[in-house]
């Protein structure tokens, strides 16, 4: 294995020129690259691959089985494999899945995190010139995985810096990402060709936020879907399998329900579920340890659950919405934290006024398209060419983003413009089209049981978004009425009905 230790050595102190020793050491690294094997794919990879996908992961059959074709490709066309982008929220599973797939393949693996890399120098190398020169992550990747054509894991692509100084990391991801340029790969530090197109680049993104078009256009991209309750729940159980297998005390069984709880709880993150279930086993031994009552070797203690499960702490976002006009509770995911929010959108409208909007917040380009989607569907609703002075205003210290708050957005507004309040109680998630209709959205299951934990009694929800909830055993669902609605009109309906009152009054009367 590569010793990058040795290129520290290599370099004078005092004024960081280059010294004969150098020139050995470049020598010596180029010859171990030359010495490196292309190990050939084989039928038996293809087989290796898909039993440890089917031994390692829970369900996910449409990755499992893109990633075979891929494989499959590779192996009938001798073709160099395509990077593989795998996208999906934060504790999804997509390293662990990406290194089962690396580690079954038996070609050599290495795992670059990309995470706050401000420079290109640091996959490519410096050039001599540099004090402490030495070879880039791209070169230490094919040296420590010890083969020509290993599956190089490039963690978190979302989260790489941008230093124009130091060269943008993007444009160094480029020279192994596209096929002919990786031909011809040129390590700074070494400045001979090197072909770093054998390799397999498995990449990995929170989202596609930011990250340059050349690359996504050079990858194989997939999306990361979610589990559903079947599937959790069986992670959940293998994962109380593996600690009782590897734990001292006697077996310690879960009732179904403690088990659903759990994945209600903390499914909508693989990783905190596994968490969680680690926590479990922690909170039972030091019981034991302290000497207290735990029933060993029988079902998990109900005071010792309720401890666990029990929200230790309010949401750092925790704002009580009031029940009054231009007001609307939208429910939305912070992806920072990996947790559900309940956002107050509170908006006023001055009919009298010119038309103007201003809107405060920290407010997403995709969330400002949903404000200018729910401002047009309220003109046709009301039949009127334009609003007046409009202010939205959608507090607390984070970046919103997304189109889920659409419906809560227009049923603010109209609640504004009418001076009803919607009805009290009512969460509201769900993206809306011009011709008023519900669509679907992500995360449904982590908002619900937001709007459960902040006291909320009823929630809307899109009609096609209501297959997900029926996946959970409904007794989890115990305190809060879910609405599905497919239509502005249904969504009016359930918030405004003093509005709707009002609006067949006046048709009789006329």
């Amino acid at each position: 294995m590569y010793d990058c230790t040795t290129v520290y050595q290599a370099k004078n102190s005092s004024n960081g020129s280059c010294t004969a020793f150098d020139d050995d050491e470049k020598v010596a690294i180029r010859n171990q690259l030359t010495a490196l094997k292309t190990i050939p794919f084989t039928r038996e990879d293809y087989l290796r691959v898909k039993l440890a996908l089917d031994r390692s992961h829970e369900g996910l059959e449409e990755i499992k089985k893109h990633i075979l074709s891929q494989i499959a490709l590779i192996i009938v066309n001798k073709q160099a494999p395509k990077p593989l982008l795998l996208v999906g929220k934060p504790g999804t599973g997509k390293t662990t899945l990406l290194e089962s797939v690396a580690d079954s393949l038996g070609k050599g693996k290495a795992i670059i995190q990309l995470a706050g890399i401000t420079g290109s120098f640091v996959l490519n190398g410096n050039d001599e010139g540099y004090k402490n020169a030495t070879i880039g992550k791209i070169i230490k990747a094919f040296l420590n995985s010890e083969s020509k054509n290993p599956a190089i894991i490039l963690d978190e692509l979302d989260k790489v810096g941008i230093s124009n100084y130091n060269g943008k990391t993007t444009d160094a991801l480029l020279d192994i990402l596209d096929g002919q340029r990786a031909m011809n790969f040129v390590d700074n530090y070494l400045e001979t060709p090197f072909d770093a197109s054998k390799a397999w680049y498995l990449l990995t993104a929170n989202s596609l936020e930011g990250i340059p078009e050349p690359i996504i256009d050079r990858c194989d991209l997939m999306f990361m879907p979610e589990y559903t309750f079947m599937e959790k729940r069986m992670i959940c159980e293998k994962a109380i399998k593996k600690h009782n297998d590897t734990s001292l005390l006697n077996t310690i069984r879960f009732t179904e329900k403690q088990i659903n709880t759990l994945v209600f709880k903390y499914g909508t993150s693989i990783r905190n579920l596994k968490r969680t279930v680690e926590s479990a086993f922690s909170l039972y031994a030091m019981n034991i340890l302290e000497g207290k009552k735990t029933d060993e070797g029988r079902i998990y203690p109900y005071d010792l659950f309720k401890e666990l499960t029990e929200e230790k702490q309010a949401s750092p976002f925790t704002y009580k919405i009031k029940n009054e006009p231009g007001i609307a509770p939208a429910l939305a995911v912070n992806e920072s934290i990996s947790s559900g929010v309940v956002l107050p959108i509170e908006t006023i409208i001055r009919k009298n006024s010119s038309y103007s909007i201003s809107v405060t917040g920290r407010i997403g380009e995709t969330m400002m398209e949903s404000i200018e989607v729910a401002i047009n569907v309220l003109t046709n609703i009301l039949n009127i060419s334009q609003l007046g002075q409009v202010m939205i205003n959608i507090p607390y210290p984070i970046h919103k983003e997304g189109e889920s708050a659409g419906l809560a957005i227009l049923l603010a507004l109209l609640s504004s413009y009418s001076q009803i309040p919607l009805e009290k109680n009512t969460a509201i998630t769900g993206a809306l089209t011009l011709n008023g209709e519900i669509l679907p959205i992500g995360g449904v299951i982590l908002k619900i049981k937001t709007a459960m934990e902040n006291g909320y009694t009823r929630v809307l929800i899109p009609s096609n978004n209501y297959n997900e909830v029926k996946q959970y055993p409904q007794s989890l669902f115990k305190g809060i009425e879910i609405i599905a609605v497919e239509s502005v009109d249904q969504a009016i309906e359930h918030t405004l009905p003093k509005l709707l009152k009002k609006k067949i009054e006046r048709e009789n009367m006329i």
